[in-house]
């Protein structure tokens, strides 16, 4: 999230307390089937993709895209 993204430390912070939130409940006595879970992770990863204006069909890596010399 930091490199690829372009996020900096309080940014990709944020994005990942957002999707823990959106996939795991928060009263522990909820329960919800792996089904449930898959869809929320998909939506909440979807939704940050589109905050950073990245393309739903973007790669994360693509081997004919040139490699960055960030190491991040």
């Amino acid at each position: 999230m930091l490199g690829y993204l372009h996020m900096n430390v309080d940014q990709a912070v944020n994005a990942l307390f957002d999707v823990i939130s959106a996939v795991f409940p928060e009263n522990p006595q909820e329960t919800s089937t792996p089904e449930t879970n898959s869809r929320k992770l998909k939506k909440a990863i979807e939704d940050m993709l589109q905050a950073r204006e990245v393309p739903l069909s973007t790669k994360m890596r693509d081997p004919n895209r040139p490699q960055p010399q960030c190491k991040v």
